[in-house]
Order: structure tokens, then sequence, then C-alpha cells
């Protein structure tokens, strides 16, 4: 179990000579009902949400609102606040509540500086084993699921991390293939020349009547491709699991089957939304439209990014995992739970923070496959040059 410390939140501070104006203003921005008062470094008082509201409903009353505006917080602190020292347990912590009536009490380091503050529902949480980060992120790969707070991280290893950024590039470049391959079969269907256009002069429209360059086509057709594979593969299935074990933890909600089950399977901050935004802004690219019409698709690209990005999350990123897949995933969002239940106020460097992004080897597994792709090719060009 953590110690108060790890559980404590740094708040807005307040000066005795702070108008009370300046208070209510950041208590109503606090997740917390009280602010603490601290002069030289000192908690010498704290000021609660109602004491400020009844000071200024009075003053309203008498003057119509002229003394609020020259009353000073040290005319409403509370003085002579218990504090709890940071390596105090969580169930001393909840003793000291019991003993007052104030939602939230100061933590202080052992040198008596304030270190923030605990409230009444943090030692709550805390005593129901339900402490849990705010924001989650993870990855879904062909070994299972991966899941990380930024600080903690659960699931599969670098290995499977490796393995996604390996397979969307396998996959880009298999869509690559079948795009060629396609282009070849409409050559021999409507007697063109798309294949030979696409690869020597793409930025030539396909016809008179269907003013689009064929490298717009061509882009459009593999990025239909690459996601129609994506929607076929087990990927897309631990994808859905994945979202749905970290809509289960964001929102509070036990990490049981039937609760994960339920969870939609669409986020809002998914990558699939940035992916979204890259092939959008490369199609505008490559189709080389006049300034005004580029101007007016790149204004529709930044507004309705999301909404495409959630749309192609429902219909190919993801599908509903099995139950294979949902068990992996909600065993990784335990491990991840408890890890922070654990150590709720880690801090890591940033790059060991960047690190558990999972975006470092899922980049390194990307690059080594399209690397070989690339050498793959080179090879068989020279070949060719060398035995016409």
């Amino acid at each position: 179990m953590p110690n108060v410390g790890d559980i404590a939140t740094m708040p807005h501070i307040l000066s005795p000579d702070d108008p009370i104006g300046k208070a209510a203003e950041l208590l109503r921005r606090s997740t917390h009902d009280a602010l603490p008062v601290v002069d030289s470094g000192c908690v010498i008082g704290l000021v609660l949400e109602n004491d400020v509201f009844m000071a200024a409903h009075r003053a309203d009353t008498i003057t119509h609102m002229d003394d609020p505006m020259t009353m000073r917080v040290r005319e409403v602190m509370r003085t002579h606040i218990p504090a709890i020292s940071a390596n105090a347990s969580i169930k001393d912590a909840a003793a000291y509540f019991a003993m007052t009536d104030l939602p939230t009490l100061p933590v202080i380091d052992g040198n008596g500086k304030l270190r923030g503050l605990v409230s009444r529902s943090d030692i709550a949480s805390a005593l129901c084993a339900a402490l849990r980060p705010s924001r989650v992120a993870g990855m879904s790969t062909p070994l299972g699921v991966y899941l990380t707070c930024g600080t903690h991280r659960s699931g599969v290893g670098d290995l499977g991390l490796l393995l996604t950024g390996a397979t969307i590039g396998a996959l880009l470049i298999l869509s690559q293939i079948l795009l060629k391959f396609a282009l070849h079969i409409i050559d021999i269907a409507a007697s063109s020349n798309l294949l030979s256009i696409y690869l020597d002069a793409n930025w030539l429209p396909v016809s008179a009547k269907f003013p689009i360059s064929v490298g717009a086509l061509g882009l459009i057709l593999q990025i239909l491709l690459f996601f129609t594979m994506m929607r076929f593969l087990p990927l897309s299935g631990w994808h859905g699991a994945e979202h749905k074990v970290v809509h289960a933890i964001e929102r509070g909600e036990m990490l049981t089957l039937e609760r994960v089950m339920s969870m939609p399977r669409v986020h809002p901050r998914c990558g699939t939304n940035l992916v979204v935004v890259f092939l959008l802004l490369l199609s505008i690219y490559v189709a080389r439209p006049n300034v005004l019409v580029m101007i007016l698709l790149i204004a529709i690209v930044l507004l309705t990014w999301r909404r495409l990005g959630m749309f192609l999350q429902a219909v190919f990123t993801t599908k509903d995992p099995t139950k294979r897949q949902l068990e992996n995933a909600l065993r990784a969002g335990k491990e991840l739970v408890a890890r922070y239940y654990h150590q709720p106020s880690l801090h890591l460097h940033f790059f060991k923070v960047l690190w558990n992004t999972g975006l470092i080897q899922a980049l390194s597994g990307f690059a080594i496959v399209q690397g070989l792709w690339f050498l793959i090719s080179l090879i068989i060009d020279l070949a060719t040059q060398l035995h016409p």
C-alpha cells in the first residue's frame, strides 16, 4: 500500500495577504475543497470552499460586493490545522480524518514544507485499492496487448511492440505489391498503361474525364488495401481489446470480463486518428491541386480528422475481440493498475517515459522491415541490370 506522500497532489497555494476573490477562483479550478495558506514555505492555515462562500455572501448582503474585493485570506482561513507526514500510512491518515471534519489536510515533508494535499476521497480510494491512472495509452501487438501510463507499463514486452511496427511495415509493402498487381489487371482489362505511368510519371492524370493523378489514385487504392488487410488480421481484435480495457480503467470501472466487454472499442485518443491526418495530408500533396483547393482540403482535414479517425477505427483497425484477446487485455489492465497502486507518484526520466510509450520499439520494427525490403529491391534491380 502506498503512503500518504505518494497520493498527495500539489494544489494552488495562497498567501495570507491574497484577496478572497483569488481564493474563490482558485478553489473553483481546483479538485480540492480547500487550499493551503503558506508563509515562508510552511503551512499556516487552510481556506475552505464553504468559508470563502459564506464570507463573500455576508459581504454581498451588507455592502453589495465592496468588501469581498478587499477582504484577505487571513480573515477567513482556519489556523491550527493538523498536518500529515508524507511518510504516514494510509491507515494513519484515515485516523486523522476520523478526528476532524476537514475535507482536506495538508501533507508535509520532514522539514515541515508543504508536499501537497490529501482528501478523504484520496484516502478512501487507497483503502479500497482503487487508485488508478487517469490516462492510459496502449498498443495492440501480434503477441497481445501492451498498456502504459507513462511511468508504468504492463502486458507484452518490447518484442511485441517491435513486431507491431514490423507488421505495419510488411502490410505497407504488401499493399504496394497488390496495388501494382491491380493496376496491371486494369491495364489488361482496359487496354491502358496505368502501371507504367504510376511507376514513371505518376503526376499525369488518369484521363480527361477523371482528372486525378495516377499517383493520387494509386495512393488511395494502397490505403484501402492496407486498411482492408488490417481489418482481417488478429491485430484488429487485439486493438479492440486494448481500447475496451483502456476505457474501463479511465472510467473507474471494475476490471471484470463483463464490464470490460461492454466498453466501446473506439477511443478518441487512438493513434489511428494521427495516421488519418498524415494520410490525408499526403494524399493532398500527391494530388497537387491548385492553391485554393489545397487550402480548402487542408481546412477540411483539420476539422474532420478525429471523426474520420474514429470511423476508420470502427470499420477497419478494430473489431470485436475474442474472449482470449479480452482476457489477455484484462490481465494487462489489472497488472498496470496494481503497479500504479504501489507507486502512484513514481517519476521517471523523459527518455524512459518515451520508451514506455512503445513508439521507439514500434518504429524500430517498421524501419527494419522497410530497410530489408529496400535492400531486397535494390538487389533485384541490380540483378536485372546485370542479367536483362
